[in-house]
């Protein structure tokens, strides 16, 4: 049903294609984060309204990019939002709204979703780490063209919220791969929820955590790490090969 509307209400310079899926319906736009990847939209029908969402992808950006999201920043984006009239329900941006106004609340959404992304650039670098922008460099170069990548993978069937996105996930070619930034203390108890979630539910693919040598991660972070994922490797200085590897093993 979302679909046909999306096709009439959005013009054909902001919507790229849209697609019905087990979990409901994805549409990709002309919109983008500041790498590059596509601004995506997923649909959910609440009875009398519907909603629209990121899926926590623009929070995934922004971690992914080593920006930390304390109570200050996120009470910022929330007031960032209110103008689309979009909520922040950590971790997703949605907007609700009913069928004839969907293409308003698409757009709404992208907008305010573009200006939370732009954080990026007002945060001083010292709170940043290149980690994250660099294993993307390496991925899209020398992986990219060989198997899909694709960022802030969400297995939806077990966590519809969005809740534990893998940072990277490796498909198309063989078993999965999952690569995990390590910028914190902090992203390495997510990177720990997230792979320990993956074994429960039995979802296949091994797991690389790549450590920045500038996180100051303690013995118990190291160990719990060592325990949560197959394989660790500290800086990409010397590793750059390692990590190709590991993401195009089968």
């Amino acid at each position: 049903m979302i679909i046909p509307h999306l096709a009439k209400r959005l013009c054909r310079d902001l919507l790229v294609e849209a697609q019905a899926t087990d979990v409901g319906s994805v549409a990709t736009t002309s919109f983008e984060y500041p790498n590059g990847d596509s601004v995506c939209l997923y649909f959910s029908d609440f009875g009398d309204t519907l909603c629209v969402s990121d899926e926590g992808a623009t929070v995934s950006f922004l971690k992914n990019q080593g920006i930390d999201l304390p109570g200050e920043r996120r009470s910022a984006i929330t007031r960032m939002c209110r103008p689309f009239d979009v909520e922040f329900v950590t971790p997703a941006l949605r907007r609700q709204f009913k069928l004839p106004e969907i293409g308003i609340a698409c757009l709404g959404l992208c907008e305010a979703i573009t200006a939370v992304s732009s954080i990026l650039y007002h945060v001083e670098s010292p709170l940043r780490s290149s980690l994250p922008v660099s294993i993307d460099a390496i991925l899209r170069k020398r992986v990219q063209p060989k198997r899909g990548v694709e960022r802030h993978w969400i297995d939806r069937r077990h966590d519809p919220e969005g809740s534990l996105p893998v940072d990277f996930r490796m498909n198309g070619i063989g078993e999965p791969r999952n690569i995990f930034p390590v910028t914190s203390s902090g992203k390495s108890l997510m990177v720990v929820a997230v792979a320990n979630f993956l074994r429960s539910h039995r979802i296949k693919g091994r797991s690389l955590a790549v450590i920045d040598k500038e996180a100051e991660l303690g013995h118990t972070d190291l160990n719990r790490l060592q325990l949560a994922t197959d394989e660790i490797i500290i800086g990409l200085e010397e590793k750059e090969s390692t990590l190709v590897r590991f993401a195009l093993a089968s």
